[in-house]
């Protein structure tokens, strides 16, 4: 259980996310300088490393003493989040070269793409994986290329030794409904010379990133392989959803690692980013908060599509839920200042099956509501009867 408060976890959150791209003003300054002193920079490390949004933190208290410590968490932490930054970059562009080759039609998105799109080098996302995206029928093409460049399935890490996943709980998961739109992860293990005097260091604070192997240390480099942004299941026929042709036939070109990739348009990338959000932390509940320093660095730069995501709801109500919970609850820990652009109506009667599990903001600030009523057959007054708890 986490040492930290409700109150706490949402003043690390906030102060770190709100100022992302540039530097924390006071109020968050002293939010997260009151943090650091009652927990200690290991506790607020670790809980920024499961909420994924470490990146943000560097630049938001980039001045913080225990942010700019050459011999503390952050420093390391950005200091193998670099040499990670130059390998995927470089795998970025071979795969790349290999999807070419072979004609399948690939768009690169989120982390090094985003980076690349928004120009963004003074705050990089510095992303975990590297994610790609195949039209449904080159699914089996686009495997083969993987596996024939020495990924795989299943490769995980665990306190430093390499195991490998059954190919049949892979599969079994791959048919899940919850995994609809990627397939299992690929990966590959690749040495690191460049970190090798920081080896163990690096390996207790990213042992599921590093480990050794043949006396020398290895990352693993993850590829996120996907065929779809409509997540969880396909269109039935309804329209509800977008067709592959929708993001498709709306892209942009980007250099990453010398070579020239496609990625998605703002447009599609502004909702693509908020439907993900919502799936991840509501329906998959999973921690990290990434694709909020990916909708900073949209809006930032001046690229996030508000327009597009209305209509994007609009035109596709199976997205509806998702996009207006998402960007309601983006603009309340980021600040974009967006009051009064989403109207709760817009969402709050759509009917779309898993898209609308309820308000995703709890789920992104890391807190649970608890409601108790009173028993009003006593006489309780409506307002008496009804108290909420936050844990």
């Amino acid at each position: 259980m986490s040492p930290l408060t409700v109150a706490e976890r949402i003043g690390i959150i906030r102060s770190s996310l709100a100022p992302f791209p540039g530097e924390a003003a006071k109020p968050h300054r002293d939010c997260f300088d009151r943090l650091l002193e009652s927990h200690g920079a290991g506790t607020v490390y670790s809980y920024l490393r499961q909420r994924n949004i470490i990146n943000a933190t560097l630049v938001s208290h980039a001045g913080h003493p225990a942010v700019a410590d050459e011999d503390g968490p952050f420093q390391l932490y950005r200091t193998a989040a670099l040499e990670i930054r130059e390998i995927h970059r470089s795998e970025l562009a071979a795969i790349s070269r290999e999807f070419d080759a072979q004609d399948v039609p690939l768009i690169v998105y989120k982390g090094l793409a985003l980076d690349a799109l928004t120009d963004n080098t003074d705050a990089p996302s510095f992303s975990n994986d590297i994610d790609l995206l195949v039209r449904k029928d080159s699914l089996a093409d686009a495997r083969r290329i993987l596996e024939s460049s020495g990924y795989e399935v299943g490769i995980r890490i665990d306190n430093g030794r390499v195991r490998r996943m059954p190919a049949r709980i892979s599969r079994m998961t791959e048919e899940s409904v919850y995994s609809y739109g990627q397939v299992q992860p690929y990966h590959r293990l690749v040495p690191v010379p460049a970190l090798e005097g920081l080896s163990d260091r690096v390996q207790a604070l990213m042992p599921r990133t590093f480990c050794t192997v043949s006396g020398r240390l290895h990352l693993r480099i993850s590829v996120d392989l996907h065929y779809s942004l409509n997540l969880l299941t396909e269109d039935i026929g309804t329209r509800v959803k977008p067709g592959e042709d929708t993001w498709w036939d709306d892209t942009q070109e980007i250099r990453v690692g010398g070579a020239t990739v496609r990625t998605l348009s703002d447009a599609v990338l502004s909702w693509a980013l908020l439907h993900r959000l919502y799936v991840d932390c509501t329906v998959l509940q999973e921690t990290g908060l990434k694709s909020l320093c990916h909708i900073k660095l949209l809006w930032h730069r001046g690229r996030f599509d508000v327009a597009g995501v209305h209509e994007a709801g609009r035109r596709h109500p199976y997205l509806a839920p998702s996009l207006h919970q998402a960007l309601r609850a983006v603009d309340t820990i980021c600040d974009l200042g967006l009051q009064g652009l989403v109207d709760p109506r817009e969402f709050r009667s759509a009917a779309a099956p898993l898209m609308n599990v309820g308000d995703c903001l709890p789920a992104l600030l890391d807190f649970g509501v608890a409601i108790d009523l009173a028993d009003f057959e006593q006489g309780a007054a409506a307002g008496d009867g009804v108290s909420v708890r936050f844990y």
